[in-house]
Protein backbone atom coordinates (compact mmCIF):
# COMPACT_ATOMS: atom_id res chain seq x y z
CA UNK A 1 0.00 0.00 0.00
CA UNK A 2 1.61 3.64 -1.30
CA UNK A 3 2.02 6.39 1.40
CA UNK A 4 -0.70 8.37 -0.08
CA UNK A 5 -3.35 5.03 0.60
CA UNK A 6 -2.53 4.98 3.91
CA UNK A 7 -2.86 8.46 4.64
CA UNK A 8 -6.25 8.39 2.92
CA UNK A 9 -7.38 5.53 4.71
CA UNK A 10 -6.03 7.39 7.95
CA UNK A 11 -7.78 10.57 6.94
CA UNK A 12 -11.12 8.40 5.90
CA UNK A 13 -11.42 6.58 8.92
CA UNK A 14 -10.34 9.29 11.24
CA UNK A 15 -12.59 11.86 9.89
CA UNK A 16 -15.44 9.13 10.24
CA UNK A 17 -14.65 8.04 13.74
CA UNK A 18 -14.99 11.98 14.50
CA UNK A 19 -18.16 12.16 13.32
CA UNK A 20 -19.29 8.73 15.28
CA UNK A 21 -17.94 10.32 18.41
CA UNK A 22 -19.66 13.26 18.19
CA UNK A 23 -22.49 11.90 17.77
CA UNK A 24 -22.51 10.43 21.08
CA UNK A 25 -20.95 12.78 22.60
CA UNK A 26 -21.73 13.43 26.52
CA UNK A 27 -23.66 15.99 28.25
CA UNK A 28 -22.46 17.03 31.99
CA UNK A 29 -25.10 14.65 33.81
CA UNK A 30 -23.11 11.76 31.92
CA UNK A 31 -20.86 9.47 34.15
CA UNK A 32 -17.13 10.72 34.64
CA UNK A 33 -16.25 7.34 32.57
CA UNK A 34 -18.46 7.97 29.50
CA UNK A 35 -17.18 11.82 29.53
CA UNK A 36 -13.37 10.99 29.80
CA UNK A 37 -13.99 8.11 27.31
CA UNK A 38 -15.24 10.10 24.81
CA UNK A 39 -13.04 12.58 24.92
CA UNK A 40 -9.76 10.56 25.31
CA UNK A 41 -11.02 8.78 22.28
CA UNK A 42 -11.49 11.90 20.01
CA UNK A 43 -8.09 13.17 20.92
CA UNK A 44 -6.77 9.68 19.76
CA UNK A 45 -8.51 10.10 16.58
CA UNK A 46 -7.77 13.91 16.18
CA UNK A 47 -4.48 13.07 16.98
CA UNK A 48 -3.99 10.42 14.10
CA UNK A 49 -5.97 12.98 11.43
CA UNK A 50 -3.18 15.71 12.15
CA UNK A 51 -0.36 13.35 11.67
CA UNK A 52 -1.65 11.85 8.88
CA UNK A 53 -2.49 15.46 7.48
CA UNK A 54 0.69 17.41 7.91
CA UNK A 55 2.34 14.21 6.28
CA UNK A 56 -0.08 14.60 3.64
CA UNK A 57 0.56 18.71 3.21
CA UNK A 58 4.20 18.52 3.50
CA UNK A 59 4.99 22.01 3.41
CA UNK A 60 6.75 22.83 0.12
CA UNK A 61 5.77 26.44 -0.02
CA UNK A 62 5.16 29.30 3.61
CA UNK A 63 1.45 29.38 2.31
CA UNK A 64 1.47 25.21 3.04
CA UNK A 65 3.66 26.25 6.46
CA UNK A 66 1.25 28.77 7.52
CA UNK A 67 -1.89 26.46 7.15
CA UNK A 68 0.28 23.78 8.91
CA UNK A 69 1.02 25.99 11.84
CA UNK A 70 -2.62 27.06 12.14
CA UNK A 71 -3.94 23.41 12.01
CA UNK A 72 -1.16 22.40 14.46
CA UNK A 73 -2.35 25.40 17.12
CA UNK A 74 -5.93 24.59 16.18
CA UNK A 75 -5.18 21.18 17.61
CA UNK A 76 -3.65 22.33 20.49
CA UNK A 77 -6.56 24.45 21.49
CA UNK A 78 -8.58 21.52 20.71
CA UNK A 79 -6.97 19.23 23.00
CA UNK A 80 -6.90 21.80 25.39
CA UNK A 81 -11.22 22.08 24.95
CA UNK A 82 -11.11 18.41 25.02
CA UNK A 83 -8.52 18.13 28.66
CA UNK A 84 -11.05 20.59 30.24
CA UNK A 85 -14.31 19.06 29.15
CA UNK A 86 -13.73 15.89 29.69
CA UNK A 87 -11.75 15.17 32.34
CA UNK A 88 -10.58 18.20 34.45
CA UNK A 89 -14.76 18.71 34.74
CA UNK A 90 -15.40 14.65 36.36
CA UNK A 91 -12.14 15.18 38.21
CA UNK A 92 -13.48 18.47 40.09
CA UNK A 93 -17.13 17.12 39.88
CA UNK A 94 -16.11 13.92 41.84
CA UNK A 95 -15.31 16.12 44.62
CA UNK A 96 -17.91 16.19 47.30
CA UNK A 97 -16.56 17.58 50.43
CA UNK A 98 -15.95 20.48 50.42
CA UNK A 99 -17.95 21.18 47.19
CA UNK A 100 -16.42 22.94 44.30
CA UNK A 101 -18.00 26.22 43.56
CA UNK A 102 -20.23 27.02 40.75
CA UNK A 103 -18.31 29.32 39.70
CA UNK A 104 -15.56 26.90 38.98
CA UNK A 105 -17.25 25.14 36.59
CA UNK A 106 -18.80 28.28 34.92
CA UNK A 107 -15.00 29.47 34.42
CA UNK A 108 -14.10 25.90 33.12
CA UNK A 109 -16.65 25.81 30.42
CA UNK A 110 -16.03 29.45 29.42
CA UNK A 111 -12.17 28.20 29.12
CA UNK A 112 -13.45 25.05 26.93
CA UNK A 113 -15.96 27.31 24.81
CA UNK A 114 -12.88 29.98 23.91
CA UNK A 115 -10.37 26.85 23.23
CA UNK A 116 -12.97 25.03 21.06
CA UNK A 117 -14.01 28.32 18.82
CA UNK A 118 -10.02 29.03 18.54
CA UNK A 119 -9.67 25.13 17.36
CA UNK A 120 -12.20 25.76 14.89
CA UNK A 121 -11.09 28.95 13.43
CA UNK A 122 -7.91 27.72 13.38
CA UNK A 123 -8.97 24.78 11.39
CA UNK A 124 -10.90 26.76 9.09
CA UNK A 125 -8.24 28.61 8.11
CA UNK A 126 -5.49 26.07 7.42
CA UNK A 127 -8.19 23.88 5.19
CA UNK A 128 -9.27 27.05 3.13
CA UNK A 129 -4.69 27.11 2.98
CA UNK A 130 -4.89 23.43 2.00
CA UNK A 131 -7.65 23.92 -0.67
CA UNK A 132 -5.41 26.81 -2.67
CA UNK A 133 -2.77 23.30 -3.57
CA UNK A 134 -6.04 20.87 -3.75
CA UNK A 135 -7.22 23.83 -6.63
CA UNK A 136 -3.98 24.25 -8.25
CA UNK A 137 -3.54 20.47 -8.45
CA UNK A 138 -6.78 20.20 -10.16
CA UNK A 139 -8.86 18.79 -7.39
CA UNK A 140 -11.18 21.60 -8.18
CA UNK A 141 -14.53 20.38 -6.59
CA UNK A 142 -12.82 19.18 -3.20
CA UNK A 143 -10.79 22.73 -3.21
CA UNK A 144 -14.02 24.50 -3.31
CA UNK A 145 -16.04 22.26 -0.70
CA UNK A 146 -12.79 22.93 1.49
CA UNK A 147 -13.63 26.62 1.23
CA UNK A 148 -16.57 26.21 2.06
CA UNK A 149 -16.12 24.13 5.19
CA UNK A 150 -13.07 25.96 6.54
CA UNK A 151 -14.30 29.98 5.99
CA UNK A 152 -17.91 28.39 7.12
CA UNK A 153 -17.94 27.26 10.25
CA UNK A 154 -14.98 29.76 11.55
CA UNK A 155 -16.87 32.83 9.94
CA UNK A 156 -20.61 31.75 11.78
CA UNK A 157 -18.43 32.24 14.97
CA UNK A 158 -16.86 34.89 14.49
CA UNK A 159 -19.81 36.83 13.20
CA UNK A 160 -21.59 35.28 16.18
CA UNK A 161 -24.03 33.17 14.20
CA UNK A 162 -22.55 30.17 15.71
CA UNK A 163 -21.25 28.52 18.80
CA UNK A 164 -19.66 25.55 20.30
CA UNK A 165 -22.05 24.46 22.60
CA UNK A 166 -22.81 20.88 21.49
CA UNK A 167 -25.16 21.22 18.66
CA UNK A 168 -22.56 23.89 17.27
CA UNK A 169 -19.57 21.58 18.15
CA UNK A 170 -21.08 18.89 16.41
CA UNK A 171 -22.15 21.11 13.01
CA UNK A 172 -18.46 22.64 12.47
CA UNK A 173 -16.41 19.03 13.67
CA UNK A 174 -18.98 17.56 11.07
CA UNK A 175 -18.40 19.94 8.69
CA UNK A 176 -14.37 19.85 8.89
CA UNK A 177 -14.36 16.30 9.01
CA UNK A 178 -16.57 15.43 6.21
CA UNK A 179 -13.96 17.59 4.00
CA UNK A 180 -11.00 15.09 5.54
CA UNK A 181 -13.31 11.80 4.61
CA UNK A 182 -13.50 13.45 1.00
CA UNK A 183 -9.98 14.06 1.15
CA UNK A 184 -9.31 10.84 2.41
CA UNK A 185 -11.30 8.98 -0.14
CA UNK A 186 -9.53 10.80 -3.03
CA UNK A 187 -5.96 9.91 -2.00
CA UNK A 188 -7.32 6.49 -1.16
CA UNK A 189 -8.79 6.17 -4.59
CA UNK A 190 -5.37 7.49 -6.23
CA UNK A 191 -2.99 5.57 -8.32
Amino acid sequence: MTSDKTTGAILALSGLGSIALMSIHPTGNSSSAVISGVHGSLMIVLLAQTSALLWLFQSKTLRELAASVFYGVAMIATAGAGVLNGFLFPLLRSYQDPPISDEIFTLIWSLNQVLAELGVIGVGIAIAMWSIRLWVRGARKLALFGWIAGIGPAAGLVLGLANMELHGATVAYGIHSTWVIALGVMHWRAD
